[in-house]
C-alpha cells in the first residue's frame, strides 16, 4: 500500500464535524492523495481543505467583489437592499444554528459592520482609500478571534460515535478488516456516515463486503453503502448507513398470518407500507398483477393463495374450530403448473394447457348463469351475493396471462386465444355479482396481455411490480412516469385502486432460505378447510367440471384422483367412453343405445333420436377400427409430437375417449408427454404394441367390480 505524504502544520491530522470544525485526532494518521488531480482540482481541493484558515480572507475579497459589482453598474441601491437583506439572514439564522452566546454575538457583529461597510462601498467605491483600508483592518480584526476560537474549541464527538465502535468492534475481524477502527461519526439514527480508519487494508478489501456488514450488524441488505475516500486519504472508507423503511425488509409469513382473513368478506394482507403499517384491501374483486420475470409476482400468487384458501366460518359448530373454508380456487398455469403445483391440494380444478384453460373459462360462464338462476342474490345487500361454505366464492387464477389472452394472428392457438378472451371478459362482466372473481398475472399492462379493454378495465385491484420499461406500466398504477416503477426491488409493488395514489407495499417471502417448501404446507393444511362447490353451480359447469379430477395431470394428482385407469362412474362418461358402456352383443348394443335416446319412451322417438341410434350404432361397431387409427395416428407423430385435440378431432372421437387412452398408454411406458400436451410414442415402441395395450386397458376396464 503506498504511503500518504504527511501533513503540514496547517494541514495536520484532522477531523471534519458536521459543523465544519477541525480538531486533530490523536493517534490517527492521515493525508491527502492529490498526484492524480489537475491543477484547477488541487487549488479546489486545497480551499476546501483548508476552508477554515482561508474564510476571513474569503469574506473579505467576496464582499469588496460584490462592492465593486454595485459600483460599476451605479445601482447602489441594490447594494443597500442586499445588505439589509444580509443582516435579516444572519441575525435569523446565528440564532437558529450556533449554540453559543458568544458565536452569536459574533456572527451578528460581522454581518453589520459588513453591511455598512457594502453600503458605503457601493457609493464611492471600493477602491477608495477610506473604503479599502477599512476592510483590511475590519478582516484582520476579526480574523484574530475567529482563529483563536475556531483552533482552540473543543471537539464534542457524535453521540453515535461510541455505539459505531463497539459495533464495529464486533465484526472487523469476520470481515479481514482486523485493527480498524471507527474514527468520526456524522449524522443521527436515521442517517449517518461513519469513517473507518483502515490498518494496512485498502478500499479494495472492503468494497465488496457491504452486504455481509449489514447482515453481521443484523441490517437489511440495502442499509449499509460504501464510500471510496482514496482520492483523500487512501487509508480511509467511509461507511454511509441508511435507515431503511419497512418494505426494504424481508417479511416472514408467520408474523402476517394471524391477520389473515377468517372469512371472505374480511380484508386481505398484502404486506406492510412504508410506515411499517399492513395494508388490507378488500379481497372480493378482479386482480391484476403485473411484473417482469423475477420480480415478485409468484411469490406475491403465493400469499393470496394462503389467505384466500385459508378462510373458515369462524361460527363453525363446537369441535369444528377452523370450520370449512368460504372460498374455493381454479387456476390456469400455462408455465407447467409451476406456480400450481405447491397448492395443488386446495386447487378444485387445473388447467396447464391452453385448451384446458378455454375448456374452465367456459364452463366458468356456465356456473355463473346456474348460479345465478338458483342463488338467493336478493338476501344479501340486494344486488351482491355472500359468500358461504355452502355457496363458496371462487377465484380464477391465471398465471401469465399473456399465452392465453389476446391476440396470435396466424398462430393455430388463434381460435382458442380469442375463445378464451371472450370468457374472460365475460366473467369479468357479470362474475362479481356472483362471486366469481379473476386474478390475472402478467407481465406488463397491455392489450397483447390482458386482451381487450373491456376485461383490464374491469380489473380493479392492480399490483404492480417491477417491470422492463416505464411503459409497461402506464395501464397498471397513475403517475407512472414519476414512479420508480424500474427500480422496485424483488417483492416490492404498488398497489392501486381507482383514483387513489399508488401506495408502495412488500409482500411476505413465501419461499424463503429457511422452508422452501412453505406454501406445499399451507396448503395441506388449508386442504381441511376445502369446500365444495354446490351442486346447482356444479352442474352449471357440465360434464367438463364432472370430470376435472379423472383428467388431472399425473404430477397434480392427489391419493383420491382417479387416473387414467380408475373406473368412473357411468353417468359422467355416457358420452365420452363408448367402448366401456356399450354391452357386448349386437342386439344388447343396440338396446341400449336406444335407451339411452330415448326410444320406446314418451314422448313419442324423434327423427333426431332416430340419427343419433344411427350413429352409435355405426361407433360401436366401428370402435375397434377407431381404436387401430388412433394408434397408428400417434405412432406416426411428428418430433415435437400430436396434441390429443388433433387426434380426437380427427377421429370424431370425444375429448375424453382420447384423452384416457393416451393416459393409459403414457401409464404402460410406451408415450410420453414431450411438450405442453404434446405426445409421441418413446423409441422403438410400434403400433401394434400401443394396439395390444390399449386392448389390456380395454379388457381390464371391462371386468366386473366387486361390489
Amino acid at each position: 500500500m503506498a504511503k500518504t505524504r504527511r501533513t503540514t502544520a496547517t494541514a495536520r491530522r484532522r477531523v471534519h464535524t458536521a459543523g465544519g470544525h477541525v480538531h486533530q485526532v490523536p493517534g490517527v494518521a492521515s493525508g491527502p492523495t492529490v498526484k492524480d488531480l489537475s491543477l484547477l482540482a488541487k487549488i479546489f481541493w486545497l480551499a476546501h481543505r483548508n476552508r477554515v484558515e482561508l474564510a476571513p480572507a474569503g469574506v473579505a475579497a467576496l464582499l469588496w467583489g460584490t462592492a465593486a459589482v454595485f459600483y460599476k453598474s451605479e445601482t447602489a441601491g441594490v447594494g443597500m437592499f442586499t445588505a439589509a437583506a444580509m443582516v435579516g439572514l444572519a441575525w435569523w439564522a446565528a440564532g437558529k444554528r450556533l449554540d453559543r452566546e458568544v458565536e452569536v454575538l459574533y456572527a451578528r457583529a460581522v454581518a453589520i459592520v459588513a453591511s455598512v461597510w457594502l453600503i458605503a462601498a457601493s457609493i464611492v467605491g471600493p477602491m477608495h482609500p477610506v473604503m479599502l483600508w477599512a476592510l483590511l483592518i475590519a478582516a484582520s480584526g476579526f480574523a484574530v478571534p475567529w482563529y483563536k476560537h475556531k483552533l482552540v474549541r473543543p471537539y464534542i464527538p457524535s453521540p453515535l460515535l461510541g455505539d459505531w465502535q463497539i459495533k464495529w468492534n464486533k465484526i472487523r475481524d469476520r470481515i479481514g478488516l482486523g485493527g480498524s477502527e471507527v474514527v468520526e461519526v456524522e449524522g443521527d439514527e436515521n442517517y449517518a456516515e461513519i469513517t473507518i480508519q483502515l490498518d494496512g487494508q485498502t478500499y479494495a478489501h472492503v468494497k465488496d463486503h457491504a452486504e455481509t456488514i449489514a447482515s453481521l450488524l443484523g441490517l437489511p441488505a440495502k442499509a449499509i453503502a460504501i464510500r471510496d475516500m482514496r482520492r483523500v486519504n487512501a487509508g480511509r472508507v467511509k461507511l454511509v448507513y441508511r435507515r431503511v423503511s419497512a418494505i426494504d425488509e424481508i417479511i416472514r409469513w408467520e408474523d402476517m398470518a394471524p391477520l389473515a382473513p377468517k372469512k371472505a368478506t374480511d380484508p386481505i394482507v398484502l404486506g406492510r407500507s412504508e410506515t411499517g403499517d399492513w395494508k388490507k384491501v378488500g379481497m372480493l374483486a378482479h386482480w391484476m398483477i403485473v411484473g417482469m420475470t423475477r420480480a415478485g409476482k409468484s411469490n406475491e400468487l403465493h400469499a393470496l393463495m394462503a389467505q384466500i384458501t385459508g378462510t373458515y366460518d369462524p361460527e363453525a359448530p363446537e369441535g369444528t374450530p377452523e370450520g370449512t373454508a368460504d372460498c374455493l380456487v381454479f387456476f390456469i398455469d400455462l408455465k407447467g403448473g409451476s406456480v400450481a403445483a405447491r397448492w395443488k391440494e386446495v386447487i378444485d380444478w387445473i388447467a396447464i394447457d391452453l385448451e384446458g384453460a378455454v375448456e374452465m373459462l367456459e364452463a366458468v360462464k356456465g356456473m355463473i348463469d346456474a348460479r345465478g338462476a338458483n342463488a338467493p342474490v336478493g338476501d344479501g345487500d340486494g344486488d351482491q351475493l355472500e359468500p358461504s361454505p355452502e355457496r363458496p366464492a371462487v377465484f380464477i387464477v391465471f398465471d401469465e396471462c399473456s399465452e392465453g389472452l389476446g391476440s396470435s394472428p396466424g398462430t393455430p392457438e388463434q381460435a382458442l386465444k380469442t375463445r378464451l378472451t371472450a370468457a374472460a371478459e365475460s366473467i369479468s362482466r357479470r362474475g362479481a355479482a356472483l362471486n366469481f372473481y379473476l386474478v390475472l398475472a402478467g407481465q406488463d399492462g397491455s392489450l397483447q396481455t390482458y386482451g381487450t379493454e373491456k376485461l383490464r378495465g374491469n380489473l380493479s385491484k392492480r399490483l404492480c411490480f417491477r417491470v422492463a420499461k416505464k411503459e409497461n406500466a402506464q395501464y397498471v398504477v397513475e403517475n407512472y412516469p414519476r414512479l420508480g416503477v424500474t427500480d422496485l426491488e424483488a417483492g416490492q409493488f404498488l398497489y392501486h385502486e381507482r383514483v387513489d395514489d399508488p401506495v408502495p407495499i412488500r409482500g411476505p417471502h413465501m419461499t424463503p432460505d429457511w422452508n422452501r417448501k412453505l406454501p406445499q404446507e399451507i396448503s395441506k393444511r388449508n386442504a381441511r378447510r376445502k369446500p365444495t362447490l354446490d351442486p346447482e353451480t356444479a352442474a352449471g359447469g357440465g360434464e367438463a367440471y364432472a370430470t376435472r379430477n379423472a383428467r388431472r395431470p399425473a404430477k397434480f394428482r392427489l391419493d383420491d384422483t382417479p387416473s387414467s385407469e380408475t373406473k368412473v362412474p357411468d353417468e359422467t362418461r355416457k358420452d365420452a367412453d363408448m367402448a366401456n358402456t356399450t354391452p357386448t352383443s349386437a342386439a344388447a348394443r343396440a338396446a341400449a343405445i336406444e335407451r339411452e335416446a330415448g326410444a320406446g319412451v314418451e314422448p313419442p322417438v324423434t327423427a333426431d333420436d332416430l340419427a343419433k341410434v344411427a350413429d352409435r350404432i355405426d361407433l360401436a361397431a366401428s370402435v375397434e377400427d377407431t381404436t387401430d387409427l388412433f394408434c397408428r395416428l400417434l405412432g406416426n407423430a411428428p418430433r415435437h409430437g400430436v396434441k390429443v385435440q388433433a387426434l380426437y378431432e380427427t377421429l370424431g372421437m370425444s375429448r375424453t375417449w382420447a384423452h384416457y387412452r393416451v393416459k393409459a398408454l403414457e401409464a404402460a411406458g410406451l408415450v410420453a408427454n414431450v411438450s405442453h400436451g404434446h405426445y409421441r410414442p418413446l423409441e422403438g415402441v410400434t403400433v401394434e404394441e400401443m394396439r395390444r395395450a390399449l386392448e389390456e386397458w380395454e379388457a381390464a376396464k371391462r371386468s366386473p367390480v366387486p361390489a
